[in-house]
């Protein structure tokens, strides 16, 4: 039975005390700590402790919105993103060129086997993330207490997949996403790196400004 405890009480996260909390508790109890006390779950959160347990919460979470997803484009209840993309880039042919490959792509609805090989490429994907953004974390010296530190910070902010479960998508809607998630990566900072505010401030704009180049560039590839 799920049960809601005092976080004060926790001397580590939930999710990773299962033989204390359960699995499924532990797991709700830790989703209930990232929404409402970003900061007590970080604070609580150690950060020696393995990458076992972030890794499955990341495929948690990247199963849920990939197969959430899925199933809402497949019912028609939302448009695709690459759908919400090529209308967005229909809007302002200045941009793009109408006869490039990308804009001449029939977009499909997802197969199962499209589910698993999108679930497979983000999970790729964050680990590139990952990297890119410790790096930048590194270069403004943010990254103190190393990269293990810096994957479950970035692995735990994984929890705004949950809004995948909600049949809503347009580019303001994700817009909010992406700042909850932000938000939650500085938090993240702050506590498990245990640097000033200033200095996460300063690594995360220079995270950002990383991940931005190589969108572009992965983004050129495809055009």
């Amino acid at each position: 039975m799920l049960e809601e405890n005092n976080i004060e009480n926790f001397e580590n996260i939930p999710f990773e005390e299962t033989e204390k909390y359960g699995f499924l508790n532990g797991f709700y109890l830790s989703v209930l700590m990232l929404i409402k006390s970003p900061g007590e779950f970080y604070s609580k959160m150690h950060i020696n402790k393995g990458l076992r347990f972030p890794v499955l919460f990341v495929l948690i979470m990247l199963s849920i919105n990939v197969f959430f997803t899925g199933f809402y484009i497949n019912t028609g209840l939302i448009d695709s993103p690459a759908e919400q993309l090529k209308a967005a880039m229909q809007e302002n042919p200045d941009l793009v060129d109408p006869d490039s490959e990308i804009m001449k792509t029939e977009i499909k609805d997802p197969t199962i086997l499209d589910l698993f090989k999108n679930l497979l490429l983000n999970f790729v994907l964050f680990y590139i993330l990952v990297w890119v953004w410790h790096f930048s974390l590194s270069m403004a010296g943010a990254s103190v207490n190393g990269y293990e530190a810096t994957f479950r910070i970035l692995a735990y902010s994984m929890v705004t997949s949950l809004v995948a479960i909600i049949p809503f998508s347009n580019p303001f809607f994700n817009i909010l996403v992406y700042l909850w998630w932000i938000y939650l990566i500085y938090i993240g900072i702050t506590e498990a790196h245990e640097v000033s505010k200033k200095l996460a401030v300063k690594g995360m704009l220079l995270s950002i400004f990383s991940s931005f180049i190589l969108l572009v560039f992965v983004f050129s590839l495809a055009m």
